[in-house]
Protein backbone atom coordinates (compact mmCIF):
# COMPACT_ATOMS: atom_id res chain seq x y z
CA UNK A 1 0.00 0.00 0.00
CA UNK A 2 0.95 3.67 0.29
CA UNK A 3 4.24 4.30 2.03
CA UNK A 4 5.79 1.08 0.76
CA UNK A 5 9.37 1.46 -0.44
CA UNK A 6 10.75 -0.92 -3.03
CA UNK A 7 14.22 -1.40 -4.41
CA UNK A 8 13.96 -2.81 -7.91
CA UNK A 9 16.99 -4.19 -9.73
CA UNK A 10 16.81 -5.00 -13.44
CA UNK A 11 19.86 -6.97 -14.68
CA UNK A 12 21.61 -5.49 -17.73
CA UNK A 13 20.60 -8.44 -19.92
CA UNK A 14 16.92 -7.59 -19.32
CA UNK A 15 17.40 -3.80 -19.48
CA UNK A 16 19.43 -2.36 -22.38
CA UNK A 17 21.49 -5.47 -23.11
CA UNK A 18 25.04 -6.35 -22.30
CA UNK A 19 27.83 -4.08 -23.43
CA UNK A 20 29.25 -5.59 -26.62
CA UNK A 21 32.71 -4.22 -25.87
CA UNK A 22 32.92 -2.65 -29.33
CA UNK A 23 34.93 0.57 -29.16
CA UNK A 24 33.10 3.80 -30.15
CA UNK A 25 33.50 4.90 -33.77
CA UNK A 26 34.84 8.35 -34.67
CA UNK A 27 32.73 10.21 -37.22
CA UNK A 28 33.87 13.56 -38.63
CA UNK A 29 31.95 16.41 -36.99
CA UNK A 30 30.94 17.78 -40.39
CA UNK A 31 28.94 14.59 -41.09
CA UNK A 32 26.36 15.80 -38.56
CA UNK A 33 23.86 18.56 -39.36
CA UNK A 34 25.27 21.85 -38.06
CA UNK A 35 21.88 22.90 -36.65
CA UNK A 36 21.67 20.00 -34.18
CA UNK A 37 23.19 20.76 -30.78
CA UNK A 38 25.06 17.53 -30.12
CA UNK A 39 25.27 16.29 -26.55
CA UNK A 40 27.05 13.41 -24.87
CA UNK A 41 24.63 10.52 -24.32
CA UNK A 42 22.29 11.80 -27.04
CA UNK A 43 20.65 9.15 -29.23
CA UNK A 44 20.51 9.64 -32.99
CA UNK A 45 18.77 7.70 -35.72
CA UNK A 46 21.20 6.43 -38.31
CA UNK A 47 21.57 3.68 -40.89
CA UNK A 48 24.06 0.88 -40.89
CA UNK A 49 26.00 -0.19 -44.00
CA UNK A 50 23.00 -2.25 -45.18
CA UNK A 51 20.64 0.72 -44.81
CA UNK A 52 18.95 -0.73 -41.73
CA UNK A 53 17.76 1.99 -39.33
CA UNK A 54 19.69 1.88 -36.05
CA UNK A 55 20.09 4.06 -33.00
CA UNK A 56 23.55 5.38 -32.17
CA UNK A 57 24.58 7.22 -29.04
CA UNK A 58 27.21 9.95 -28.65
CA UNK A 59 29.95 9.05 -26.18
CA UNK A 60 32.25 12.01 -26.74
CA UNK A 61 32.44 15.18 -28.84
CA UNK A 62 35.67 16.86 -29.95
CA UNK A 63 36.12 19.81 -32.29
CA UNK A 64 36.79 17.54 -35.25
CA UNK A 65 35.03 14.26 -34.45
CA UNK A 66 32.01 12.79 -32.74
CA UNK A 67 32.48 9.41 -31.05
CA UNK A 68 29.40 7.21 -31.40
CA UNK A 69 28.41 3.73 -30.36
CA UNK A 70 25.34 1.56 -31.00
CA UNK A 71 25.37 0.81 -27.27
CA UNK A 72 22.71 2.49 -25.17
CA UNK A 73 24.47 4.55 -22.45
CA UNK A 74 23.00 2.12 -19.91
CA UNK A 75 24.02 -1.06 -21.77
CA UNK A 76 25.98 -3.37 -19.54
CA UNK A 77 24.63 -1.70 -16.42
CA UNK A 78 22.18 -3.20 -13.98
CA UNK A 79 19.42 -0.67 -13.40
CA UNK A 80 18.49 0.14 -9.81
CA UNK A 81 15.22 1.90 -9.07
CA UNK A 82 14.29 3.16 -5.64
CA UNK A 83 10.52 3.38 -5.71
CA UNK A 84 8.26 4.85 -3.08
CA UNK A 85 4.53 4.28 -3.31
CA UNK A 86 2.99 7.68 -2.65
CA UNK A 87 -0.67 6.98 -3.28
CA UNK A 88 -2.75 3.93 -4.06
CA UNK A 89 -6.12 4.27 -5.71
CA UNK A 90 -8.67 1.89 -7.12
CA UNK A 91 -8.42 1.57 -10.90
CA UNK A 92 -11.43 2.79 -12.85
CA UNK A 93 -13.36 0.23 -14.90
CA UNK A 94 -11.97 1.87 -18.04
CA UNK A 95 -8.39 1.38 -16.81
CA UNK A 96 -9.09 -2.22 -15.82
CA UNK A 97 -10.48 -2.84 -19.31
CA UNK A 98 -7.37 -1.36 -20.92
CA UNK A 99 -4.92 -2.93 -18.48
CA UNK A 100 -3.06 0.27 -17.62
CA UNK A 101 -3.60 3.51 -15.71
CA UNK A 102 -4.67 6.61 -17.58
CA UNK A 103 -3.41 10.16 -17.12
CA UNK A 104 -5.51 12.96 -15.65
CA UNK A 105 -7.14 13.57 -19.03
CA UNK A 106 -8.21 9.92 -19.22
CA UNK A 107 -5.90 9.14 -22.13
CA UNK A 108 -2.57 7.29 -21.98
CA UNK A 109 -1.35 8.79 -25.22
CA UNK A 110 -3.16 6.55 -27.68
Amino acid sequence: GAGAVLDVVIPAAEAYGEDSGEPPQAIPRDQFPADIPLQKGMGLRAQDAQGTPIMIFITEITESHVMVTPEHPLAGKDLHFHVEVVRVRVASEDEVAHGHPHGPDGNAGH
